[in-house]
């Protein structure tokens, strides 16, 4: 197998692994939590990170250093997620489905926010915490969802505040 094809493989890899993560995360919230899970929800969190890493790593300033095939693979990814995620957003529950705009708007703040390694830290894992709370469980109502992000949420800022004081400190 010539060497360029497994640098794409790892590659793709690399900017696909979120999907793992989100995966792990959203079995971890549903476990934690103790509540039914929201298939329609877990997909489009799923496609929603599909599509978003793929057009992140598109449009990012470095995908010139992209192969072709890889760009393309990238591409067909982005508009597969993206269109299964805009058919799925009919079949959702109304109240998971409110909030994918919402979610939508915080993914465009991404290519800003990622340029910043502290913004990142604390945002990007609220962020998904948020994410997979909201869309992975299912009946969800305004009490239950505030009550099921207040103890996420307070401890992803915890954990992340370490790592923001070292960062404060180096810099």
């Amino acid at each position: 197998m010539p060497t360029r094809y497994v640098h794409s493989a790892l590659r793709l890899t690399h900017y696909w692994w979120p999907l793992v993560v989100g995966w792990s995360l959203l079995l971890v919230v549903h476990r934690a939590l103790h509540r039914p899970w929201n298939p329609g929800g877990a997909a489009m969190l799923l496609l929603g990170i599909m599509a978003a890493y793929s057009w992140d790593r598109l449009l990012d300033p470095p995908a010139t250093e992209l192969t072709a095939g890889l760009r393309r693979t990238l591409a067909l990814a982005a508009f597969a997620a993206s269109a299964v995620g805009a058919l799925l957003l009919a079949t959702l529950p109304a109240p998971t489905a409110a909030l994918v705009p919402l979610i939508g708007a915080a993914v465009l703040l991404y290519p800003a926010i990622k340029r910043f390694p502290a913004t990142k830290t604390v945002f990007v894992p609220l962020v998904w915490t948020w994410c997979a709370i909201a869309l992975g469980l299912a009946a969800l109502t305004p009490r239950l969802l505030a009550i099921d992000l207040i103890g996420p949420l307070a401890a992803d800022v915890a954990l992340t505040l370490p790592g923001l004081l070292i960062i404060a400190h180096v810099v």
